[in-house]
């Protein structure tokens, strides 16, 4: 678990839930976040050999994202709920105009701050920069 963020272990999570593997765009919307956020949260497990990526079958413009063996060894050693699956949980058991609210509240907070309206960073993501992704070596 060492060296690893929430987001990370979250997206392991979200990995793990599924039968088959996942495309970004869905893990995206597992994650409440944005395709471009969850991408760089990937590319650093993969990195870390946490996931495998490939390309779909049936579309080769799409990867299809799934837990590694490793992953799945980490993922086991993982005590508890992460942050992420917290607020969630706790953000799913609210009414849905209290959701609506909390939307408009922290839009207005938002523009109060002058922050432009773009994809931020997964939450509880560190800003390091991604590595590269491991060569594969031929043989």
């Amino acid at each position: 678990l060492e060296g690893l963020s929430a987001a990370q272990l979250f997206v392991l999570q979200q990995l793990a839930a599924r039968p088959t593997p996942a495309s970004l765009g869905h893990l995206a919307r597992a994650t409440h976040t944005d395709p471009s956020s969850v991408s760089t949260v990937v590319q650093r497990l993969f990195y870390r050999r946490l996931v495998l990526r490939r390309r779909a079958r049936d579309d080769a413009r799409r990867a299809e994202i799934s837990l590694s063996a490793r992953g799945r060894r980490v993922l086991a050693s993982v005590p508890g709920p992460t942050a992420q699956e917290r607020i969630v949980s706790a953000l799913m058991q609210l009414p849905e105009e209290t959701r609506e609210g909390l939307v408009v509240g922290l839009r207005a907070l938002i523009a109060t701050m002058g922050v432009a309206p773009e994809p931020g960073p997964f939450f509880f993501e560190d800003g390091v920069e991604p590595k590269r992704a491991p060569r594969s070596r031929r043989r």
